[in-house]
């Protein structure tokens, strides 16, 4: 199973080697197509990909998660290769 997670996690030194040596996917919150494209390319080669709340939005306005769509999760579920097209929505 590999997990999105925020950016700054990956350059803390212990963590930020662990992260990498699993596999896990770090996300740019100013720039987070990358990590969409890499959980996308792990989703349709078989891989789990889990993501969570980050707790607040970029912006800082509050928690992103719930019914929104706001979760990393959530977004991954529109992803999943079972349903044989990647939704714009």
């Amino acid at each position: 199973m590999r997990f999105l997670a925020k950016e700054a996690v990956f350059r803390a030194p212990v963590a930020g080697w662990l992260m990498r040596a699993m596999g896990h996917v770090p996300v740019d919150r100013r720039a987070g197509a990358a990590a969409a494209v890499r959980a996308l390319r792990l989703l349709r080669a078989g891989e789990v990909v889990g993501g969570g709340c980050t707790g607040s939005s970029a912006s800082g306005a509050g928690s992103r998660c719930g019914a929104d769509g706001g979760s990393a999760s959530s977004s991954a579920s529109r992803w999943y290769p079972g349903r044989g097209r990647v939704s714009r929505s």
